[in-house]
């Protein structure tokens, strides 16, 4: 029981699984992003999955530094899904994509983000949110990191397919500088706890937790109750 705790504990946060992935950290590491970013690039496209929660626009991942032409396209499990794609630049605490206010809309579909130096401007293509599937692409090196957010407009949480693909990385000297940490098993038990109490303070009983967290996401098996 308490392992399916854990990982509800985790799906629920938002932590995601690779499709057809194989241990891309290392031993003694563990993945904490859908996306990650080692030093020689992507070596093509590659898919992850990644879960937005209901009515939020959290950070999904971060694109480091130095980044050559990346993209993402984000895919819902369905066409009644309503989830948009959004980049952030933390440096200039502004929206470079958001469909409605940002530097790259539904109204203009192309920009640039400037870069320090002369020839350093990176362009970025936008293919709106009506699109199937929206796709963001930057072509250059990004001159400064930037958050990738999902936003779930919907009432129930959606498990989104992130396709994407990036260059060579500059100034990288890890085998990865993003999406891998070290793992710490007193962070996990103190985060599941943590996430418990707020369950119990929130929800009260485990039932209504499911009910109100899961919606259509959970699944009776045989010899369960229905209810």
């Amino acid at each position: 029981a308490r392992a399916a705790c854990a990982v509800a504990s985790l799906a629920l946060l938002g932590i995601v699984a690779a499709v057809g992935a194989k241990g891309p950290c290392s031993e003694g590491f563990v993945r904490t992003s859908p996306v990650i970013f080692m030093c020689g690039g992507s070596d093509g496209q590659v898919s992850s999955q990644y879960l937005a929660l209901a009515g939020s626009s959290a950070k999904s991942f971060t694109i480091p530094k130095g980044t050559k032409d990346f993209q993402v396209a984000v895919v819902s499990e369905t066409a009644k899904d309503d989830v948009d794609l959004l980049v952030y630049n933390p440096s200039a605490q502004e929206y470079l994509v958001r469909y409605d206010t940002g530097k790259v809309s539904n109204m203009q579909l192309m920009g640039t983000l400037s870069g320090a130096g002369v020839g350093s401007d990176v362009g970025v293509t936008y293919t709106g949110s009506k699109s199937t599937p929206e796709t963001v692409t930057l072509s250059g090196s990004a001159p400064v990191a930037l958050e990738v957010h999902i936003k779930n407009n919907g009432i129930f949480p959606v498990t989104v397919t992130l396709h994407y693909s990036f260059g060579a990385i500059t100034d990288c000297v890890d085998p990865w500088i993003e999406g891998c940490e070290e793992y710490d098993p007193f962070e996990v038990q103190r985060t599941i706890v943590d996430w418990g109490i707020w369950v119990a303070t929130n929800y009260g009983t485990a039932d209504k937790a499911w009910r109100e967290l899961a919606g259509p996401m959970t699944e009776t098996q045989q010899g369960w109750p229905a209810d």
